[in-house]
């Protein structure tokens, strides 16, 4: 940051040029890439389906929240993790997880989501309901989906199964 810099630019670069990679594999469907992650992994996910259409569907996991709950959660209960996941300028832009997701549309995407993690829940659900609510609009209601396990900040069991079975 004193650098004006920002670790999550090489994340997604590193994830953009991963897909490179993959694409020169022949027993590699570039009809079928997709991407899935927890944590960091979840930061990336957004991130990277964002900005590559060569991503198919995406199920960011214990990462999106919103707005408010997040700039709450990094005040109070987790001021000190992950600053590359707070990128300059979109808290102050008034960019939230929402709209990062629907840089996907009309591509699928499924929110996996911790009740007991320090990324709020209420923001995961709120998140959830905007992106639904767009898509259904659109016609494509089908193309969201959203997991919710009673656990802490991890990739649980049940929230792989769902998100094996979204990518499905």
């Amino acid at each position: 940051y004193l650098a004006g810099v920002n670790l999550a630019r090489w994340e997604i670069w590193d994830g953009v040029r991963a897909i490179d990679y993959l694409l020169t594999r022949p027993d590699v469907d570039m009809n079928w890439i997709s991407i899935t992650g927890t944590s960091g992994g979840g930061f990336q996910t957004a991130h990277i389906a964002a900005l590559d259409q060569r991503i198919k569907v995406a199920v960011p996991s214990c990462y999106i929240s919103a707005l408010p709950m997040r700039a709450f959660n990094r005040i109070f209960d987790d001021p000190d993790s992950d600053p590359e996941q707070d990128l300059n300028g979109m808290v102050a832009n008034g960019v939230d997880h929402a709209g990062l997701l629907l840089l996907m549309y009309p591509r699928p995407v499924m929110i996996a989501a911790a009740a007991l993690d320090f990324f709020p829940i209420e923001g995961a659900n709120k998140t959830y309901h905007e992106i639904a609510d767009v898509y259904r609009r659109l016609g494509h209601p089908e193309r969201t989906g959203f997991v919710e396990g009673f656990h802490k900040h991890q990739y649980s069991p049940q929230n792989q199964l769902a998100a094996i079975n979204f990518l499905n």
